[in-house]
């Protein structure tokens, strides 16, 4: 009988070592159920991974990626097109929660909105609720520089789509006037004004020489007063060489029209080609 239990007990020994070792000591790299299978401690996607290393090589150890819900095979965890160690934090110690939610931004998308309030989930502190902040809507989303950062700004959500309201006079979805302003608050000015220039019809920008009109000579591309573009030797021009019309065949007023002012015999007579007394047409200074 006491046999009988030392060899009772001696197989239960053996089994659980046994059973023991099978469960602890799988290699880095075999397949595996759980954690604890695994020598490392470490179990992702059934294969036993080495926590101090960086199997998907995104700056960021196996076993840091598992802690905080990290997928250690994918440099991209949220899928949002970042990776994970640009939405972590400087401090490789402690991740980035931009809303506070308990869940950090390597996991939380940067373009997903699951609730549909304009807010991308990476920002949003309930997921599942449609956030009421328009201030924080209207810094994420609206540009808040040139004209847009003096007047007014108000949001609206519609269907998921941000769409930001600029209230100020001088805003403009496309940039027209030239009016030393960022009417369409991109960061640049009068950036898509250019002038035809009348001889080779190309187009200059600002502060490009150019052919005035007519008998208008070299000038700069300039903003005339009524905040179109112009040659600056046009007859609205800062430098305009613009003079009354003569009856000499050339533009002289600069307005793309020879002569078209004069008339035989004062104001109210035939203009230039029109039949005159005498049976003929009048030309320069007579019938």
């Amino acid at each position: 009988m006491l046999l009988v239990l030392i060899v009772y007990r001696l197989c239960i020994f053996v089994l659980a070592l046994f059973v023991g070792c099978a469960s602890s000591d799988l290699p880095i790299g075999a397949k595996c159920d759980l954690n604890s299978d695994c020598v490392s401690g470490l179990c992702v996607a059934k294969q036993c991974l080495n926590g101090d290393a960086d199997t998907d090589e995104d700056g960021l150890s196996n076993s840091k990626e598992v802690q905080w819900g990290l997928d250690p095979l994918s440099q991209d965890s949220d899928g949002d097109g970042i990776d994970d160690i640009s939405e972590w934090a400087d401090d490789l110690s402690l991740p980035a929660d931009t809303d506070g939610d308990g869940r950090v931004d390597a996991i939380e998308s940067a373009v997903l909105d699951t609730d549909a309030d304009c807010l991308m989930d990476q920002f949003d502190s309930d997921d599942t609720k449609q956030s009421s902040d328009m201030t924080l809507l209207v810094a994420i989303h609206c540009k808040l520089i040139g004209v847009c950062a003096e007047g007014t700004t108000t949001f609206d959500c519609v269907d998921g789509v941000p769409i930001c309201n600029y209230e100020h006079s001088a805003y403009e979805s496309s940039e027209s006037a030239c009016d030393a302003l960022d009417n369409d608050c991109d960061g640049l000015v009068d950036e898509a004004l250019a002038w035809k220039d009348s001889e080779t019809g190309s187009m200059v920008t600002l502060g490009g020489v150019c052919h005035g009109i007519g008998n208008c000579g070299l000038g700069q591309v300039e903003c005339a007063s009524d905040k179109t573009v112009t040659c600056s030797t046009n007859a609205n021009g800062s430098e305009s060489e613009a003079i009354a019309e003569k009856c000499d065949g050339l533009d002289n007023d600069c307005d793309g029209q020879a002569d078209e002012d004069l008339r035989l015999g004062g104001p109210d007579g035939p203009a230039l080609g029109a039949l005159c007394e005498g049976g003929g047409s009048v030309s320069y200074g007579h019938c």
